[in-house]
């Protein structure tokens, strides 16, 4: 099964169907398909050594034309005992759970963890050049999380795109492809987090929110090394259920999977990347409307998370994200507020922009508050989409601040 332990176990040629697509995986062994494959061969062609020295030992004679489906159903059980001992014993003598995971199926892998530092993702990875610096207080400052070191980038930061769609009420979704089928939720919308290999190479994968993530909540630690910091407690269960989209026992949610394609005709990763997608329902309580929600990361502590020589400067690190509007709907943070003929108006950090914006009511704002702002309600778009202009481009003449706050918040945070 794994080269070191040369153990005597045949392996099959695999089909031009089986072989992997990827130069990322050459040097991985196929999948044990058993001791015989269910198809017509005789003893001669397909009896391994194990199983020859099996038949040996009870003193039996075989006849060269017995197909192998006639062999004595006990030669069977004993092979399949004698395999499952030896698995077993592999499985638990191993140093690292990625193998636990690929030996049951027969396969060795190398470690993937580059794929989370290593490439980079032409017009995927500029989302960290687009929020200019409105992400350094709310997220960086206030959670000590950093975007992930792109080696490939020339050790800089870099932070990957996250695709969504956010339907209004009652239309149905742009990309009804992501959705996930769940049983007893309904996908209101969904989240593509790019993403890298996280069997065997992530101890934890968490959802991060620039608003909806308290900082109670989100345990961090100071970088440094070519190693990240070994956690105070491994799995650490602070982070909240709903936002802990991959952990120790490697089981995703209903409402989350992993390893996917993107959606339909659009662009798919270059580079050895994938999605991690989140199907959003009801009894959740993020994103809150415009703000940014980011994939976080901490690597196992005993794999590299960069060959930069400044290194992450946190553990966990951010990898993808996005900001999330609704069709009608964004927010923003105060910065400043005017008083101008018996009114207010408010400067607004929105994105990488300070803009002022009119409210439209007499509410009592204040520099720091987080305000909702409601966008042109006679769009005739049906969906948010990651992609459209609206993120990025705030309408000063239409857009208006109004009173109205998400998940029990008030305007300060």
């Amino acid at each position: 099964m794994f080269d070191e332990l040369d153990l005597e176990i045949p392996t099959f040629e695999p089909t031009k169907s089986d072989k992997s697509e990827t130069s990322l995986f050459e040097g991985m062994t196929r999948e044990i398909e058993g001791i015989f494959r269910d198809q017509a061969r005789t003893k001669d062609e397909a009896l391994s050594s194990e199983a020859k020295e099996i038949l040996e030992e009870q003193g039996e004679q075989l006849i060269g034309s017995t197909p192998v489906w006639e062999i004595d159903g006990d030669v069977n059980a004993m092979i399949q005992a004698r395999h499952e001992s030896e698995l077993e014993e592999i499985k638990n003598s191993l140093k690292h759970e990625s193998y636990n995971v690929y030996g049951e199926h027969g396969i060795k892998a190398p470690y993937l963890e580059p794929t989370w530092f290593a490439f980079r993702e032409d017009t995927m990875d500029d989302i960290l050049e687009k929020a200019g610096t409105s992400l350094e207080k709310p997220m960086f400052e206030r959670l000590n999380i950093r975007p992930v070191v792109v080696s490939d980038a020339g050790d800089k930061e870099k932070l990957f795109l996250a695709r969504f769609e956010f339907p209004k009420y009652g239309a149905t979704l742009h990309f009804p492809e992501a959705d996930l089928g769940m049983a007893t939720e309904k996908c209101l919308g969904w989240i593509d987090f790019l993403s890298g290999m996280h069997y065997g190479c992530c101890e934890m994968l968490m959802v991060v929110g620039e608003v909806s993530t308290k900082t109670e909540d989100f345990p961090s630690q100071d970088g440094g090394g070519p190693v990240p910091p070994v956690p105070d407690e491994l799995f650490d269960e602070q982070f909240t259920e709903d936002k802990t989209l991959h952990n120790y026992i490697w089981l995703e949610s209903d409402n989350t999977e992993g390893l996917l394609d993107g959606v339909g005709g659009e662009a798919e990763p270059a580079n050895p990347h994938w999605f991690f997608r989140v199907n959003c329902i009801e009894k959740q309580k993020w994103p809150y409307p415009g703000e940014f929600v980011g994939l976080g990361n901490r690597i196992f502590p005993n794999l590299p998370w960069s060959i930069s020589p400044d290194d992450p400067k946190y553990h966990p690190f951010l990898f993808s994200g996005m900001f999330m509007d609704t069709v009608f709907i964004t927010s923003g943070v105060v910065t400043a507020v005017e008083k101008v003929d018996g009114y207010y108006k408010v400067q607004v950090q929105w994105r990488e922009q300070n803009i002022w914006a009119y409210p439209t009511d007499f509410a009592q704002y204040e520099e720091g508050d987080r305000v909702t702002i409601c966008k042109n309600i006679k769009t005739l778009k049906t969906s948010e989409l990651w992609k459209d202009e609206d993120l990025w481009s705030f309408d000063d003449e239409i857009w208006r601040v109004v009173p109205i706050t998400y998940y029990g918040k008030g305007f300060g945070w």
